[in-house]
């Protein structure tokens, strides 16, 4: 009874391999016909192009003779007559002639050079050093290495401090029980001296003059903060009268750094603005220490065009964040003292200064270093980002208004720069940033519920970026958020249920069709720049698992799934026909999905529209693969064509065998339908 039971399973199951083996084999034979087919086309071409080169009549006619033609001599020699001389015989060379050879060449003697010691280099100097020394406050290069030229610099300098010091403790001395305003003018008129001893040596000896004429100026700007903070000498009680005589002071000594065309002046009245604007917040003149800190910006902006000189720049890019910074830093140690500004106010002045550098750039094209003015553009974006998100967690509940009006000002300056090219790196600079921004404000507007989605959208830009920069950073950092996504959308799945036709089911099934493009997208890439892409074939597997999962969730009926499943794997594999995308990427991660629509229909067989839906497509997927045109190894198009056969013969026996299992022929079904697939 057993080999009666094997011998019926086995007409039952044997017929289907044997007919996905024959289907593969009669696709080969196929291929190779017409691969044979076609080099027999072209061997009967070139061979009847041969036999036609072969057969061209020849020319039998001989050439005309020339017009000069050489006489062949008459065998009769003609005689001479008396008087005439004939031609001289050939001289032949004598035996010594002949055997002598010409004697060689002499070769000069090589002789051994040692080749020279290459000079040693000099020690170049570190960025710090070039640094200090560009802003004056190290030795000019000059005067770096002789002993008298140090002595000449820093001896000047040192006296000077020296100086001061002396002079304000016999002022102090001296001053000992007058009032306030009279110390106050002691301190004013030493200050005039000093000025007037930097002016006076200007000329005769510039640099003893001008470091006299530095050490006024920031006398005179430290005695106009005393007048206010100081207790001995404090005659000013408002202030804003106080903040007021400094800028006075401040914008002095730009007027001079302009007069003497002195750019370490102007870097130094800059650094005393910032911190006057520091200290205006100190003493709670909230919006004027902001106001006054971006008119500084211009001023450092204006300095920096005028002089063409980038630390000016970069040190006005730097203290225009420095007073928001201080009352971050203060409330991190601990001080319950400070006093802030509206809320809305310091959101205006962050985005007022993030947009001054791009602006003055878009006008004026401040430098022609292309690679410091980016980076400048770099540090300035992410001072905003960085310091704005401090502050506004620390004091305010504008979080989600700093992340949308970011957005919004960012997308608008890549809008402008986006005139230069979209391989500019403005234009992506602050549009990768845009995208950020944006997606932030849409995880923190909608709480969660699409916070995975503004993920995916941030991962596409981040890809568009690299692959129009060529940037392995950018590429990274796509692939990153592109996971970070995934994992929150995992976790709001297990808190939503996906009804067939809501907005989270769109959402959720969106989200692998982005991942799709997106990694199509960058495989396309790098294939195109022949680089390494094999690492591609992970994140694909995953893809495709999670959208696999994600079209499985869906709330319908079981007999309606697969149709569902078929067609979003469908879909997916329709993403290859988009160009600059991979083929194999969006056919991998649609396949999988319709060989699980397979399987979900071959649970329920019975609804005709299921089967004609999975049928058609995998019995496509079967054509295609078979057609050869995939991109992949030889062994694996093979397997995937088995794979595809053996789904759609299985799709149909399925269905066949629910329609007519109640039939008694129904035993015979296996081998009939084998026969006709043959």
């Amino acid at each position: 009874m057993s080999v009666i039971v094997f011998l019926g399973a086995l007409f039952v199951l044997l017929p289907f391999p044997i007919c996905v083996f024959l289907l593969i084999k009669r696709s080969k034979d196929a291929r190779r016909i017409q691969l044979l087919e076609q080099r027999l086309d072209s061997l009967t071409a070139s061979q009847g192009s041969f036999k036609q080169s072969s057969s061209a009549p020849r020319s039998t006619e001989a050439p005309a003779p020339s017009s000069e033609q050489y006489r062949a001599p008459t065998a009769t020699p003609t005689p001479f007559t008396q008087g005439e001389v004939g031609p001289e015989p050939p001289k032949q060379p004598t035996p010594a002639q002949a055997i002598k050879t010409p004697a060689p060449r002499p070769q000069p003697r090589s002789t051994h050079v040692t080749p020279p010691k290459p000079a040693s280099k000099p020690a170049t100097a570190s960025r710090l050093v070039e640094t200090l020394r560009s802003i004056g406050l190290w030795p000019p290069k000059e005067s770096a290495s002789a002993e008298a030229g140090l002595m000449q610099w820093w001896l000047p300098r040192t006296g000077g401090l020296l100086a001061t010091l002396a002079a304000i403790s016999f002022a102090v001395y001296i001053s000992q029980g007058t009032p306030a305003w009279v110390r106050f003018a002691e301190l004013v008129l030493a200050d005039m001296a000093v000025l007037a001893a930097g002016i006076f040596f200007l000329k005769r000896r510039p640099r003893f003059g001008s470091t006299l004429l530095s050490t006024g100026l920031s006398a005179l700007y430290l005695t106009s903060i005393a007048a206010f903070a100081a207790p001995p000498v404090h005659i000013i009680a408002n202030p804003l009268i106080g903040i007021i005589l400094q800028f006075c002071v401040i914008a002095f000594i730009f007027a001079t750094s302009l007069r003497l065309a002195n750019r370490n002046i102007a870097i130094m009245a800059l650094a005393y603005g910032f911190l006057s604007s520091l200290y205006s917040s100190y003493v709670g003149l909230l919006e004027p220490s902001l106001i006054s800190t971006l008119a500084l910006y211009l001023i450092g902006i204006a300095f920096s065009r005028k002089f063409d000189w980038l630390p000016i720049l970069f040190i006005s890019t730097i203290g225009a964040y420095l007073p928001v910074l201080s009352f971050c830093l203060l409330e991190i140690i601990g001080s319950r003292t400070i006093t802030l500004p509206h809320a809305w106010s310091v959101l205006a002045y962050f985005l007022i200064t993030v947009s001054l550098l791009p602006l003055s750039d878009a006008f004026w094209k401040l430098f022609n270093e292309k690679t410091s003015i980016q980076r400048l553009h770099l540090l300035n974006t992410s001072l905003f980002l960085a310091i704005g998100y401090l502050y506004m967690i620390l004091f305010t509940n504008e979080l989600v208004a700093f992340y949308g009006l970011g957005a919004v000002v960012f997308i608008a300056w890549a809008l402008w720069f986006s005139r230069n090219g979209l391989k500019s790196f403005l234009f992506q600079l602050f549009l990768s940033k845009a995208g950020a921004l944006a997606a932030l404000w849409l995880a923190n507007r909608f709480e969660g519920d699409v916070r995975w989605f503004a993920l995916i959208i941030e991962a596409g830009i981040l890809a568009w970026v690299a692959v129009k920069s060529r940037s392995l950073l950018q590429e990274t950092a796509s692939l990153v958020v592109w996971i970070v996504s995934l994992a929150y959308a995992i976790i709001s799945l297990d808190q939503s249920r996906l009804e067939f036709g809501s907005f989270t089911w769109i959402l959720f099934l969106l989200h692998p069709l982005i991942a799709t493009a997106l990694l199509a997208y960058l495989h396309h890439a790098r294939k195109s720049e022949q680089r390494n892409d094999r690492f591609y074939i992970l994140p694909t597997l995953l893809n495709a698992l999670i959208a696999t999962v994600f079209v499985s969730e869906t709330q319908i009926a079981s007999d309606i799934l697969p149709q569902v499943t078929v067609l979003f794997g469908a879909t997916l594999c329709l993403l290859a026909l988009v160009p600059r995308l991979s083929r194999s990427i969006p056919f991998a991660c649609g396949a999988i999905p319709i060989q699980v629509a397979n399987i979900q229909f071959w649970i329920r067989p019975y609804n005709e529209l299921s089967t004609v839906a999975v049928l058609a497509t995998t019995a496509g997927l079967a054509w295609i693969t078979s057609r050869g045109k995939l991109e992949g190894k030889r062994i694996l198009l093979p397997l995937l064509e088995f794979v595809f056969h053996f789904s759609w013969i299985t799709t149909v026996y399925a269905y066949a065998a629910n329609l007519l299992q109640s039939e008694a022929y129904f035993a015979y079904a296996p081998a009939l339908f084998g026969l006709a697939l043959l």
